[in-house]
């Protein structure tokens, strides 16, 4: 939140955002069909990302059922079979379907063991965060394609009008065969273009672990980095940005529930103070879950950081690392548990009625994202409890991968499985293991990488403090002293005066964070070019985000002011999610948030 008054130019810079008109697919696009998955990668001119199935634990259960979601955040893409998903080891004996990566392959359900029926047909969708996406190449290997016995397979790709765009035709080969088979978008310049919104993927006559149907299974299925369309299918709500051009950000937009407005309960001594006591502890306790996360995972990511920058990749220094993250990280579980029980806890005295209702808590609001991201149904407190818990792990996660680009290449050094235990960790960019050539440099850039983690955790409990205090004097006017005419004025003065301390362009908290860290992060011992590269920081990887924010990372004010601009969003956009009325609060001490600035 910030308050209305002139003189605030750095933290309109930190806070900036734009409204870009949606983007067209490429005109007179062409589409190039490859056989070869060396020729496919060369061709699209960088790696694509790979989902092979191989971090399901299929050691217990044969074939293990998945989530479509499971790679929607770590990759950018879901996956969805007819009904259902599967990785199996092998769905027919390993000499017919063997894995082209060891050890597992999918395929798509319903299960059934009528032959010539069950699961065969697979759509791709791609996606930046939680906004629709387009890529520029789509592959997949194919296994087992006894074509016409199993039936016809093949890939297609399509627009988001359901346009189809390509198709390989069938693909067929012989028993036990592994065919990559993958299309490209190319523009006028003879170049990837991102033009495949959705790939859809037929794999033989039906259901692959009946051998009856002799059917085929998939593998290394690989594509482009997605690229986010402002516009394309709609808002995302959540993201501080106007992803769809029409001049309203995020909950401000009518595709977004919009947030609760009300008066208040109407008992000041009764449920009106178990409301504030409610909404006041849930702040505090998310807002130490947030930081507790944050530090335990930066804590992991400085120790490996430090093996491939100072100590070559030491072996002996990766298993100290291994031991450093299995510590931290083993304490997560426990910090959810305690959140979600001081949720309940907390507002044990109030009606669920109570919170839901617009003049109380106002959760009713969130119905729809908590439902996005898997919470069905808000009937009880831990529900939302629930709600509140996912949401944060999740911005935590997005929020480190933007700031530390290299965490999941990191998790994976010391045998995490960041695809399955921190599922909105972007993959961001791999270093190979690299660090800078000079340890002396290394050791430089380590400083800076832990000053851009500190500020991190500094500024999201500088904002966490500043939330509180606001939405908390609102509520206790609202729900405590609905008749006062003092109490709303002088709550916004000390909402005012909070907000000034945190965003003043010269005095402000934020300013002197962003400041501090630009100086740990200038050395003689490494270049600005350093914090971008791959064996560096990474750094590269935040531009796509950056861009969305209006900041180009070019400079390293540029790239400073992004990264302050993320962390801020992510604090507000939490602050809605533990206040629901936290925009109407904004409004009655006439404080406007980042997302309303023009």
């Amino acid at each position: 939140m910030r308050v209305r008054h002139g003189g605030l130019h750095l933290t309109l810079a930190i806070l900036a955002l734009v409204c870009v008109g949606r983007a067209s697919a490429t005109v007179g696009a062409s589409y190039e069909i490859f056989t070869d998955r060396v020729a496919f990668e060369a061709r699209l001119g960088t790696a694509p990302r790979v989902i092979n199935f191989d971090d399901i634990d299929t050691t217990k259960t044969d074939p293990v059922a998945f989530d479509n979601k499971r790679y929607k955040y770590s990759h950018g893409a879901t996956i969805t079979g007819e009904d259902g998903q599967f990785a199996s080891t092998e769905f027919d004996p390993a000499s017919n379907m063997p894995p082209s990566s060891l050890p597992n392959e999918y395929a798509p359900g319903p299960v059934s063991d009528i032959q010539g029926e069950g699961g065969n047909e697979t759509d791709l969708h791609f996606f930046v965060g939680l906004r629709p996406a387009r890529v520029a190449g789509v592959g997949v290997v194919f296994i087992d394609t006894d074509f016409p016995g199993d039936g016809p397979s093949s890939l297609a790709v399509f627009d988001e009008d359901g346009v189809l765009l390509a198709t390989t035709g069938t693909v067929s080969g012989g028993d036990g065969s592994q065919l990559f088979r993958g299309i490209i978008a190319i523009d006028g310049a003879d170049m990837p273009t991102p033009d495949i919104f959705r790939a859809h993927v037929v794999s033989g006559e039906g259901w692959a672990e009946n051998f009856d149907n002799e059917t085929v299974a998939l593998d290394d299925i690989c594509f482009s980095a997605p690229v986010s369309v402002p516009g394309l299918g709609g808002e995302d709500c959540g993201n501080c940005v106007d992803d769809d051009g029409d001049g309203a950000i995020d909950r401000l937009d009518d595709e977004c529930s919009p947030t609760p407005v009300g008066d208040g309960l109407n008992d000041p001594k009764g449920a009106g103070k178990n409301a504030v006591k409610c909404q006041t502890k849930i702040q505090k306790a998310a807002a130490k879950f947030v930081l507790n996360k944050a530090k335990r995972l930066q804590k992991c990511l400085q120790a490996v950081a430090k093996c491939y920058q100072e100590k070559g990749g030491a072996p002996d220094c990766i298993t100290k690392a291994t031991g450093k993250c299995d510590k931290e990280i083993a304490k997560i579980g426990d910090d959810e548990t305690k959140l979600k029980n001081k949720i309940i806890d907390s507002c044990d005295t109030l009606d669920i009625a109570d919170l839901k209702d617009g003049d109380g808590l106002g959760y009713s609001a969130e119905a729809a994202l908590c439902a996005d991201i898997g919470v069905g149904s808000l009937d009880t407190t831990g529900d939302i409890a629930d709600c509140i818990v996912i949401d944060h792990e999740c911005r935590v996660e997005r929020l480190i991968g933007t700031v530390v680009p290299r965490a999941f290449e990191y998790l994976t050094a010391v045998g995490q499985d960041p695809g399955t235990d921190f599922p909105c960790l972007p993959i961001g960019l791999s270093g190979g293991g690299a660090g800078l050539s000079d340890s002396k440099a290394g050791k430089a850039i380590g400083k800076c990488d832990k000053e851009i983690q500190k500020t991190t955790s500094a500024l999201l409990k500088e904002a966490a403090k500043v939330g509180q205090k606001c939405s908390a004097d609102a509520a206790k006017c609202q729900q405590q002293k609905p008749d006062d005419p003092k109490c709303l004025p002088k709550a916004s003065g000390k909402c005012a005066k909070a907000l000034d301390k945190l965003l003043d362009p010269l005095k402000g908290k934020a300013a002197k964070l962003l400041a501090k860290t630009g100086k740990k992060c200038t050395s003689t011992a490494f270049s600005f070019a350093d914090l971008g590269d791959s064996a560096g920081l990474a750094l590269t990887a935040a531009a796509a985000r950056c861009s969305e924010l209006g900041f180009g990372i070019g400079t390293q004010i540029g790239l400073l002011n992004c990264l302050g601009a993320d962390i801020l969003c992510e604090a507000v956009r939490m602050g809605e999610k533990q206040a629901p009325r936290l925009r109407q609060y904004g409004d009655v001490l006439k404080i406007t948030l980042p997302d309303e600035i023009p």
